[in-house]
């Protein structure tokens, strides 16, 4: 048995990603006598794994942290731009939620407003006092997101911060 990718060229000119599964049946010396199997199109899965990987790559170079946060608000991941910002490593935060960062100078209220907001699947923004793990403080501009899966349950929740500490002195 076997499975392989591999591109042919359509009459029109046009390529065709395939995958081919089968079954290489041999005759009584070893020599291949017939091949059965599968030949399936999987050009538009190919298309959607290379869209998977730009925005993937996108949210690893991005020059803002990213946070994505399960409904719970759980750290689930963090971008390196978050690393360098925060001092935090990965596996510092995912398991954590993003109290982690509070510095105790941002109003409870702020923090009540955004809830309310992103809860109800609105998006927030706003800027935070935030403390890095060597306990220095900065500034965060922050964008808060919902997101839903296909049927309209909001399932996580992503936050895209800069730090504008140097703006703001």
């Amino acid at each position: 048995s076997f499975e392989i990718e591999f591109r042919m060229r359509h009459k029109d000119g046009h390529y065709v990603d395939i995958l081919s599964r089968g079954h290489l049946v041999r005759d009584e010396t070893g020599r291949p006598k017939r091949f059965t199997g599968t030949h399936v199109d999987i050009s538009e899965r190919k298309r959607f794994e290379e869209e998977l990987r730009k925005i993937s790559r996108a949210v690893e170079q991005s020059p803002s942290a990213v946070i994505i946060t399960d409904a719970e608000a759980i750290i689930e991941y963090v971008n390196p731009k978050f690393t360098e910002i925060t001092g935090y490593d990965p596996q510092d935060v995912i398991g954590e939620t993003p109290r982690i960062l509070k510095s105790g100078e941002t109003p409870a209220a702020q923090y009540e407003n955004l809830w309310k907001e992103i809860s109800t699947g609105l998006e927030w923004r706003g800027v935070f006092h935030n403390r890095r793990k060597d306990g220095t403080l900065y500034w965060g501009e922050a964008v808060i997101s919902p997101i839903k899966n296909a049927d309209g349950t909001l399932t996580h929740f992503i936050c895209v911060q800069k730090d504008i500490s140097e703006q703001l002195e």
